[in-house]
């Protein structure tokens, strides 16, 4: 299931809202983001230029994590976590919030919390490695994480 912020898919298109699904062609994803604020991400080339979409895990590398605890046993944020999303939301990019944890409403309150900025929190599939050539991986410090997204090129964009 695919949280906008603090409302579901299906809320929002109650309340009138569109989201990208209901409007393939450039439309707006309309949700409520960090802080309980409304936000409005325009996908395509209307508005505000969008950088990128960078989905982050939640376990490991926003809060502190040595294994499921309970759904609702969340670690602290990790150390430069809250200061390195709120800085690549405030350049422009999308953040994605991807945890195979459930999603309650103590991990959205955790994430007002602690301050981060967020646009969506998607649900993934259990699994135990990904493969993927559009992959930084996090070694716990988000400084090296930080130089890897501004030099990042998947492998195949690179010249040999």
């Amino acid at each position: 299931m695919t949280f906008y912020g603090n409302r579901k898919r299906h809320e929002l298109i109650a309340l009138g809202a569109k989201t990208r699904k209901s409007t393939q062609n450039g439309g707006w994803n309309a949700h409520k983001g960090a802080f309980g604020l409304s936000n409005r991400i325009p996908y395509g080339n209307q508005g505000r230029t969008r950088r990128g979409v960078i989905a982050v895990d939640f376990d490991g590398v926003l809060s502190k994590y040595d294994g499921l605890k309970g759904i609702n046993k969340l670690g602290e944020p990790l150390k430069d976590a809250v200061e390195s999303i709120n800085s690549l939301y405030d350049e422009g990019y999308v953040i994605k919030i991807y945890t195979a944890r459930q999603i309650t409403p103590q991990l959205i309150e955790w994430l007002k919390k602690h301050g981060f900025k967020w646009h969506e929190i998607m649900k993934k599939e259990g699994f135990d490695v990904l493969i993927d050539d559009r992959v930084i991986q996090f070694n716990g410090s988000w400084k090296r994480v930080m130089n890897s997204i501004k030099k990042f090129q998947p492998y195949w964009k690179k010249k040999l």
